[in-house]
């Protein structure tokens, strides 16, 4: 039963190791930090974060950087409830469970090698204060065949 069970385990990884994520993650370096617990607020804080990333970009050897809140697979979860702009779906108090979201910079998809379908990325135009920018991903579950 162990032996069995261990093969399957080493089996399910296998076929999970082939799964297309949507993002290449080789090369990419990855750094957390919380700047509040230096003392920093939200505007000294993006001060701070916007000369980082700058002075990453001037780097030799490095083609892309960005700041995300959360990382693809990490498993954590920033989530809310979507209502359509008419309001509630009819016969329905609630809107669409499950909207997942995760606050990102300019640069984000070209740092993980997401490709976009349609629309654009976000540049360095859609910051704090702009017109609201989304990008959207309607693939709620990765297919395994």
């Amino acid at each position: 039963m162990l032996l069995a069970s261990a093969g399957l385990f080493l089996r399910s990884l296998q076929r999970a190791a082939g799964i297309d994520t949507g993002f290449d993650p080789r090369n990419a370096w990855i750094s957390m930090f919380d700047l509040s617990m230096d003392g920093y607020d939200s505007a000294s804080g993006g001060l701070f974060a916007e000369a980082m990333l700058d002075r990453l970009r001037g780097m030799p050897g490095v083609s892309a950087v960005a700041l995300s809140t959360d990382l693809p697979l990490d498993l954590s979860d920033m989530g809310t409830v979507v209502y359509p702009e008419d309001g509630p779906i009819a016969g329905r108090a609630e809107g669409w469970d499950g909207s997942s979201f995760n606050h990102v910079s300019a640069g984000y998809f070209e740092a993980l090698g997401i490709e976009l379908l349609r629309g654009r990325a976000f540049g360095a135009a859609d910051r704090q204060g702009s017109v609201p920018a989304v990008v959207s991903s309607w693939a709620s579950r990765p297919v395994i065949r």
